[in-house]
């Protein structure tokens, strides 16, 4: 019999990495995610990604990273709305063994010069033109380069500043000439392996970083699958910042 204040030991995959491998082995031909896509006449509709397709999709981001000299436990911020480029490129940083930094979408530009600053963050990827406009004006020389969610955001030379599709392409001639690049630092991430600094400011001062294993993500993940919260063919609407635990939680 359990006794209170004993720990409840449940097996579960050593990482996010082996759990996002888990999961496209075997259901790679379904659903992972729904999102808004607009069309030609500005009408939008809904697109599906299979897990096959998003686990393509992180690959090639996942080894961009790694092209830009992303190394273990680097410092990757996001500063984004609730998109499913963020999920990607969340998955992406922790895939090639980085440390995702959450900055919430709309933290003041000194807010954000802290967070930068403080993580050590040596990466940033930016929602569009206008995110991408108050990173490059902290003028940051730490943060190598600028990725921007949508192409239309994209301005530079491809080098500190470029699009994710730009991003993606640089992936896929980094897996051409080194196949194995992301599956090896993939498995060098294990359960205490930093996974993300979220930024709160709790209840006084400038925004203090909780650090997030790996173990912290995958254990809430099968607690809510053990516990019958969430099932395989759940439809979950996001709509909360995926910059707070909550929302990276549900």
């Amino acid at each position: 019999m359990q006794t209170s204040g004993q720990a409840i030991e449940i097996e579960r995959a050593r990482s996010v990495v082996h759990l996002l491998r888990d999961r496209i082995a075997a259901r790679p031909d379904q659903e992972a995610f729904r999102h808004p896509v607009p069309g030609p006449d500005g009408t939008e509709h809904w697109e599906s990604v299979t897990w096959a397709e998003a686990g393509r999709r992180v690959d090639e981001l996942a080894a961009g990273l790694l092209a830009l000299g992303l190394r273990p436990q680097d410092r990757v911020a996001l500063l984004a709305t609730t998109r499913l480029e963020w999920i990607l490129a969340d998955l992406a940083i922790n895939c090639a063994g980085g440390a995702t930094t959450a900055i919430y979408p709309s933290s003041l530009p000194e807010e954000v010069r802290h967070i930068l600053t403080d993580s050590g963050a040596v990466l940033a990827v930016v929602e569009d033109a206008a995110k991408l406009a108050v990173v490059r004006d902290l003028d940051l020389p730490a943060v190598r380069a600028v990725v921007t969610m949508d192409d239309s955001g994209a301005a530079g030379d491809g080098e500190r500043e470029l699009s994710l599709a730009q991003l993606a392409e640089r992936g896929r001639a980094h897996l051409a000439a080194d196949p194995e690049a992301v599956r090896r630092a993939g498995d060098g991430v294990g359960p205490e392996t930093l996974a993300t600094l979220i930024y709160t400011s709790g209840t006084t001062g400038r925004p203090k970083g909780v650090r997030l294993v790996h173990d912290n993500w995958v254990y809430e993940g099968v607690a809510a699958d053990r516990l019958g919260l969430v099932r395989a063919e759940d439809l979950q609407y996001m709509w909360l910042p995926l910059s707070t635990r909550w929302a990276r939680c549900s």
